[in-house]
């Protein structure tokens, strides 16, 4: 199932207020595949766009308010080099697991942003998994206690698709896609039902083994293949858009208390 941004909204302006709490803010949420950025005036969107993250540094970015901050989750350190240089006249924050208590990843800064942003989003809710299906495929835990303790990392479905093209003679890149028989009829259907339902089930036997030492744990999903596969988990799993987003919202509110 899908969850309300409404929930979202009512988590985030139950945090204390601050004289940065109006202030613009833009979340740059630059992964492997695409930079989305979006501008936020209290609760209002004054932009949300999406760039490919190779020439985000040169693209042609909207404008931003003189006052706006920015907070930066980055996994791409080159490009969000440039971007940085790019804006260097705001007040910019990259979250950092060094910044946060809590943290039983070993070493605590190899943790990265996004899955970072991510845990602090799940822990305003209590203990449990994000999944964040992107360019990979990673799970990250937050216990009972609101440690961020570790999780599990795989290729993404984009990227399995594509390396089994790049490294196989005959096998031709497709769409992950469901596929309504028991087994596929054609190579096509063969490689959408490995890849998608495979995934699904690495994901399940992942959840099955976190669960078994988390109990009563939450789960939410996020990331640009989370709607293709919100369909084939369980209904539990709570697919949540612009989780990173408003993860890094509260990373951002942490900073400027």
């Amino acid at each position: 199932m899908d969850v309300d941004l409404n929930e979202t909204k009512t988590i985030t302006q139950a945090l204390p207020a601050d004289k940065e709490a109006d202030q613009p803010l833009l979340v740059a949420n630059l992964g492997n595949t695409h930079l989305r950025l979006v501008c936020f005036e209290g609760e209002t969107r004054l932009f949300d766009v999406r760039v490919p993250s190779e020439a985000a540094a040169e693209a042609a970015l909207p404008d931003l308010p003189a006052a706006a901050a920015i907070v930066l989750v980055s996994v791409v350190p080159e490009v969000a080099a440039r971007l940085r240089a790019r804006w260097a006249g705001h007040e910019l924050y990259a979250p950092s697991a060094a910044d946060f208590s809590n943290v039983r990843y070993a070493p605590p800064e190899s943790l990265g942003p996004d899955r970072l942003v991510n845990a602090l989003y799940l822990r305003e809710r209590g203990a449990g998994v994000v999944i964040d299906a992107g360019t990979a495929t990673t799970l990250t835990v937050v216990d009972g206690a609101g440690a961020i303790v570790g999780g599990a990392i795989m290729p993404g479905l984009g990227t399995a698709a594509a390396s089994l093209h790049a490294h196989t003679a005959l096998l031709p890149e497709v769409v992950p896609d469901v596929v309504a028989t028991p087994w596929g009829t054609s190579t096509r259907e063969a490689l959408q039902l490995g890849l998608l339902e495979g995934h699904v089930g690495a994901i399940l036997h992942l959840l099955a083994r976190m669960e078994a030492a988390l109990p009563e744990s939450r789960v939410l999903l996020t990331g640009g293949w989370s709607a293709a596969l919100a369909s084939r988990l369980p209904s539990r799993v709570e697919r949540v858009p612009d989780l990173t987003i408003e993860g890094a919202r509260l990373a951002w509110r942490a900073h400027c208390r």
